[in-house]
């Protein structure tokens, strides 16, 4: 016999539904069996479940499924993108193919913010929010598997973290993706993103914008997945086509400076004779806010303190007869 199920405030089971069930003194329920699974239908002892599309006893023909293996090595440590995960993704298994030092990164598309081991911060194991959606994510003897279930709504970027020439044994990723209505006519184009962080404060720093490959609907007929727009895989885009990469300066303002003055030092001479002034001598360095030595031209000259004095008190000198 099936059982409907009923859901209380916290979305529960209700165990006095359910066979197997008595009640104690104070109305605490006692199982006398196990509790059985729930299918997707909602109904106990149900074998129904979603298919990849998320459909419930689907036959997971309504959806895309896409995958990957990212297999470049990298000679410097830094986030290498690997791939765009667009909005209204599921199931998405990310994960390495073997143990190695490297971390796997997850960020997001729209804003400069990472989800998983992001702006040098290595993330711990466990379950965490990746665009909207739950995330598992696991490390075991430096082996790193990534699980959303999905979908998740906005696009996500995919990178590997390189810790200097570290070998990377591959990266997988897997993931479906709704299709389509034939109704629809999409368009594939090419944007460019956001100016990046500068790279430098003061000084003169570089900043970039990359292009990236827009996904859109052309006509009234709404996007399956979100009913805008969608960053995809640049694959999907006219190669040929790609703008360059835009480059530009930034923060040319030079940085703030002084003069740093040491300490004066001992006379090189113990005595001297009549008309003789004899000097010493201390270090004058320009210098940034960290107190690094940079020319003499980055400081105001006019304000440079003076490097040679007059030595003092000294004695004539003898001479031996």
């Amino acid at each position: 016999r099936r059982y409907p199920v009923q859901r209380g405030l916290e979305g529960r089971l209700r165990l006095r539904d359910l066979p197997g069930t008595v009640s104690t003194r104070g109305g605490v329920p006692i199982l006398r069996e196990c509790l059985q699974k729930v299918g997707c239908d909602w109904v106990v002892d149900s074998t129904a479940h979603e298919d990849d599309c998320g459909i419930c006893q689907g036959d997971g023909t309504r959806c895309d499924k896409i995958e990957g293996l990212y297999g470049k090595q990298s000679l410097s440590p830094g986030y290498r993108e690997v791939v765009v995960i667009p909005a209204g993704a599921r199931n998405i298994r990310i994960e390495e193919k073997d143990h190695t030092d490297n971390y796997i990164s997850i960020g997001s598309a729209y804003a400069k913010k990472f989800y998983l081991n992001g702006k040098r911060h290595i993330t711990l194991p466990g379950e965490y929010t990746v665009a909207g959606a739950q995330a598992l994510y696991e490390r075991d003897s430096q082996l790193e598997r990534i699980r959303i279930p999905g979908p998740i709504r906005e696009p996500i970027v995919v990178y590997v973290i390189f810790r200097g020439k570290v070998h990377n044994p591959g990266v997988e990723y897997k993931y479906s993706i709704w299709k389509r209505e034939t109704t629809q006519q999409v368009k594939y184009t090419w944007i460019m993103s956001d100016w990046s962080q500068c790279s430098a404060t003061c000084g003169g720093g570089v900043q970039d914008r990359k292009p990236l490959c827009q996904e859109s609907t052309v006509g009234a007929v709404p996007s399956v997945v979100d009913g805008t727009s969608t960053i995809v895989d640049e694959l999907m885009c006219e190669i040929s086509e790609q703008p360059d990469k835009l480059v530009r300066t930034c923060n040319d303002d030079p940085c703030p400076t002084h003069w740093w003055v040491g300490p004066w030092q001992s006379c090189p001479i113990t005595c001297a004779n009549e008309n003789e002034r004899p000097m010493k001598r201390r270090s004058v360095m320009c210098v940034d806010g960290q107190e690094m030595a940079l020319p003499d031209r980055f400081c105001d000259r006019s304000a440079k303190p003076v490097e040679y004095t007059p030595c003092r008190a000294l004695s004539l000198c003898v001479e031996d007869k």
